[in-house]
């Protein structure tokens, strides 16, 4: 496996944090941010309207979506 990070981004451009966060205002209802802060501490956050289970369940969904793309890009 790689030590290349999977892009996430759909347009093949790689975006600082910042950049990635401002192109995903107004688009989203529900939402999970994680990642490591500047101390390299995960810090995870998730919007007022999703519960604890919600959030977990959003985020488990996410990452079969991520695997199943690293499974499809393998067998290209």
């Amino acid at each position: 496996m790689s030590d290349e990070p999977i892009k996430l981004v759909t347009n093949d451009k790689l975006l600082e944090p910042d950049a990635v966060l401002e192109r995903a205002k107004d688009v989203f209802t529900h939402v999970v941010v994680l990642g490591w802060d500047k101390s390299e501490t995960l810090d995870v956050r998730a919007s007022s309207n999703l519960s604890n289970e919600q959030a977990i369940y959003l985020m488990e969904l996410a990452k079969h979506t991520i695997l199943q793309a690293a499974i499809f890009m393998e067998e290209d």
